[in-house]
């Protein structure tokens, strides 16, 4: 499971094919229901690894 900081760097020239399914958690460390779904999503990555590729993007209050 990556974990991103800066998804923008990720966006540029990304042309997605659809060859891997790809669940993206954009996530917050004061989020409640975020850090709930946290272990699940964990499980998730491990379990599926190399067949689905599992994100974690970081949001930050500006």
């Amino acid at each position: 499971m990556e974990n991103i900081k800066d998804y923008q760097q990720y966006l540029r020239g990304y042309d997605y094919t659809g060859k891997t399914p790809v669940i993206i958690d954009f996530y917050a460390t004061w989020c409640g229901p975020c850090q709930a779904l946290a272990p699940m999503l964990k499980r998730l990555a491990e379990q599926y690894e190399g067949r689905v590729k599992v994100l974690k993007v970081h949001l930050i209050a500006s």
